[in-house]
């Protein structure tokens, strides 16, 4: 069986350099992380006084987040996650590229959104710079899990049918 990846205290200040962007677009606190994975971007929104909680799809780590930090984390596939809660704000980093049907995810993505909600999202840019410098070489290439690749064209195209509007793109130094 493989080990059970842990948070990494080195990648909070990241976390929080984006939760902070996010916060310049957002009026409200109500945050959902969907695909909360080891709960390091959960832990600074706790930090910042937030109204977190997540959404896991693998009970291990679902089960760490909640024990680690005290939040509340679903733990279901997302397109069968039910709620009357309104957010303000849904982060989904690195996720989209996973879904059978991303479509289907930003449309669920947008209805639960408050009015002047805000999704952050980051996914794989197969027409990046990153990618045209290491060519096939680019590792999120070879991730068997990734049923989907976009590029900035194609991604804003799908998040304005969803009912999105693109305020900020950035190019993500995580991965790099």
């Amino acid at each position: 069986m493989a080990s059970l990846q842990k948070p990494e205290p080195g990648a909070l200040p990241e976390e929080s350099k984006i939760l902070n962007e996010i916060l310049e677009f957002s009026s409200g606190d109500r945050l959902l992380e969907i695909g909360s994975g080891v709960g390091e971007f959960l832990a600074v929104a706790q930090e910042l006084l937030l109204d977190a909680e997540g959404l896991e799809i693998r009970t291990r780590y679902a089960e760490m987040v909640r024990d680690l930090f005290d939040l509340k984390v679903h733990e279901c596939d997302f397109l069968e996650f039910e709620t009357d809660k309104r957010f303000d704000i849904l982060v989904m980093g690195d996720v989209l590229e996973h879904f059978i049907d991303p479509v289907k995810a930003l449309q669920k993505c947008h209805s639960l959104l408050n009015e002047n909600g805000v999704l952050w999202l980051s996914t794989p840019n197969h027409q990046s710079g990153w990618t045209k410098i290491h060519k096939d070489q680019d590792p999120m290439w070879r991730v068997s899990e990734h049923l989907h690749f976009f590029s900035y064209k194609g991604l804003r195209r799908i998040l304005k049918d969803a009912g999105f509007e693109v305020k900020r793109y950035n190019v993500s130094k995580k991965y790099n």
